[in-house]
């Protein structure tokens, strides 16, 4: 109810669903003195996770409510101020955090806060960080990662004048890390969320690629149902099969 009036939500359609009305620096202009108190809330919750990848779980319990709020504000605005770029660090480093809602809300609000301009960066900067090997990482970070780049997906994908030297070297990236999927023991949430950003991607990926993937998903299907979910397995073999 708050967040409907300070945010002017309406009503888009006759489903119930809502219409973000304000983007970050039309927010930030109508309240400025929140701004400084957000990036705040963000920083200081990013902080306590500790180093990169360790994600040690301290509560914020205004953290939430700080995700929420940033998660409702209109994406894809430009940013003629460069105001929203300090948000994108801590916002970055939440993908760690330890709370499933968090790094969820972490994914929402960092498209939010990221202009169009830097959707393609952002997400090159995130595939790259993706682990290339089987080194001991932070299960957490990665599966918070892959949010956050199945939500700026969802966004860039949609938009018109792609270049198509740049989402080539994004899908490189991707699929180099294809041993997330097929290495054992399995995470169901990581691979739920690199199948997620698979079937994005499937239509600018390499044939070896989906066969491969396709031929690692048939072996789970035949196999047993406790590992990735199966909804999310039938989804990708009939699409790979459809390439």
């Amino acid at each position: 109810s708050l967040c409907s009036r300070m945010l002017g939500q309406r009503p888009s359609g006759g489903d119930g669903s809502v219409r973000h009305t304000m983007s970050p620096p039309a927010f930030f202009t109508n309240y400025p003195a929140l701004q400084a108190f957000l990036l705040g809330q963000l920083e200081g919750a990013a902080e306590s996770l500790g180093s990169p990848g360790e994600g040690r779980l301290h509560l914020h319990p205004s953290l939430h409510s700080v995700l929420a709020l940033l998660a409702k504000l209109q994406p894809g605005v430009h940013d003629e101020t460069g105001s929203l770029s300090t948000f994108q660090a801590p916002l970055l480093q939440l993908a760690a955090s330890p709370v499933y809602a968090m790094r969820e809300m972490a994914s929402k609000a960092l498209l939010a806060m990221t202009p169009p301009s830097e959707y393609m960066s952002t997400l090159l900067q995130l595939a790259g960080e993706l682990p290339e090997t089987r080194v001991p990482f932070c299960h957490n970070r990665l599966h918070g990662q892959l949010l956050q780049i199945r939500a700026l997906l969802g966004r860039t994908l949609g938009t018109d004048g792609l270049a198509v030297d740049t989402v080539n070297v994004l899908v490189e990236k991707f699929e180099s890390r294809l041993w997330l999927i097929t290495s054992t023991p399995k995470c169901p949430l990581i691979g739920s969320a690199y199948l997620c950003v698979a079937a994005q991607l499937a239509r600018f990926c390499t044939r070896s690629f989906l066969d491969q993937l396709h031929t690692s998903l048939m072996m789970e299907l035949h196999g047993p149902r406790n590992r990735l979910q199966v909804q999310h397995r039938s989804v990708l073999v009939s699409h790979c099969h459809r390439e």
